[in-house]
């Protein structure tokens, strides 16, 4: 008996060792990092004048992503990658739920030269959009359908090819020689290894967003920012 306490004593001090490591510290001060980072292209975006209607429809959105640092480079051969999280509004409330990390890239093919970087709001106006979000890897423009086109002010309306209804509207700030982001092709899929880090376990999308299993105050200022009027 005394030996089998020893052995999970012993265990626990192993796996406190590595939850204390500097490279899971380090992981989660760069979840925090990207969470302080989205809260404030939130900000930047409800602020800015030419996107009018995004505080009409974050009001009716079901959910949020935010990526506040999307880059998209190429020369003949170009690709695009940025990291961002994904919130859910509790359905009927202002209460924004806790963040879920996601990551997103792709590739694309033709004749591109340039560097863009974008400060990118996505919002999720339906339940099946939101539900497709869940799923462990969604490649836009396939499981997920993006329809691109400027509507004025920076916005592209995504519609699925089942309904006329839209089921995200992206907006963004952008710097650089592309006349615009293509996220056809490209593919978001949850980044656990700051989920973990953020919540001290892992932990899935569903359980995050859905079920609300967990929680860490350090992203309520995100959450504040979503939910201000």
């Amino acid at each position: 008996m005394k030996t089998v306490v020893r052995t999970l004593v012993s265990a626990f001090c192993v796996m406190g060792m590595v939850a204390s490591s500097p490279a899971a510290s380090d992981e989660k001060l760069e979840a925090q990092r990207l969470i302080d980072l989205a809260r404030v292209t939130v900000n930047t975006i409800r602020r800015n004048p030419d996107f009018e209607r995004v505080n009409h429809l974050l009001r009716r959105a079901k959910g949020a992503i935010i990526v506040p640092n999307f880059v998209k480079a190429g020369f003949i051969f170009g690709g695009q990658a940025g990291s961002g999280v994904l919130l859910r509004r509790k359905p009927g409330t202002e209460d924004w739920g806790y963040p879920a990390f996601f990551k997103i890239g792709g590739g694309s093919i033709g004749l591109q030269i340039g560097v863009e970087s974008a400060e990118i709001l996505f919002l999720i106006m339906t339940e099946g959009g939101l539900n497709s979000l869940l799923a462990n890897k969604v490649k836009l423009g396939a499981d997920m359908s993006v329809a691109l086109g400027t509507l004025g002010g920076g916005v592209e309306a995504g519609k699925t090819a089942a309904s006329t209804k839209t089921d995200v509207y992206s907006f963004s700030t952008s710097k650089g020689v592309f006349a615009g982001i293509s996220f056809n092709g490209a593919v978001l899929f949850p980044d656990a290894d700051r989920n973990r880090a953020y919540y001290g376990r892992s932990v899935t999308v569903k359980e995050i967003v859905k079920l609300r299993d967990v929680k860490n105050p350090s992203a309520d200022p995100l959450r504040e920012a979503l939910a201000r009027r």
